[in-house]
């Protein structure tokens, strides 16, 4: 030490500046400032006091610093795992939305053409009459989200009176043109 006995050293703004952005959740600043106070105390020959309020500002900013990253973690892990349910519940309204109303129309429209339903799903990529389109023109646009072909019966057990159209989730649940 090479200030007189008597004289009390002064604390240092850097490590005040430290300790207060750690309170006030500023870590980035708290941690440089603690980092530089404690070399200014190092440097200081006794000069300079406030280590201890230095490590203190350090300790909170870099408790701050991994909180914030497990949160992230945390919320980063939350959210990729219902971003499969999202999507899942996304192929599902496709389903519906395909046995309620597309794939209604294909075999409406079918037999607007032919006066008859189709015997299968696989009719409706046949032209119904020589010089006519068929109403579909490739087999995936008769497949379901999932890769599987969409299922068909006329006439129908859950609409007697009509034709029935469904397919199965991966989880064995239904979905039919009568939900």
């Amino acid at each position: 030490m090479n200030h007189h006995p008597n004289q009390v050293p002064k604390t240092s703004t850097m490590a005040i500046i430290s300790l207060v952005t750690a309170l006030l959740c500023i870590p980035l600043v708290s941690i440089i400032f603690g980092h530089l106070a404690r070399g200014e105390v190092r440097k200081s020959n006794g000069t300079i006091a406030g280590a201890g309020i230095a490590l203190s500002g350090l300790i909170i900013g870099y408790l701050q610093i991994a909180a914030l990253v497990v949160f992230l973690g945390v919320s980063l892990i939350l959210t990729a795992s219902n971003l499969g349910s999202t999507f899942e519940g996304g192929r599902e309204d496709s389903a519906r939305n395909w046995v309620n109303f597309t794939g209604k129309q294909f075999i409406e429209l079918h037999f607007l053409k032919t006066r008859s339903y189709p015997d299968s799903l696989d009719d409706l990529m046949e032209s119904p009459r020589s010089g006519s389109t068929p109403v579909v023109k490739q087999a995936s646009d008769l497949e379901d989200p999932w890769g599987n072909p969409y299922q068909y019966r006329y006439p129908g057990e859950e609409n007697p009176d009509s034709f029935d159209l469904w397919t199965v989730t991966p989880d064995g649940r239904t979905i039919g043109n009568w939900d």
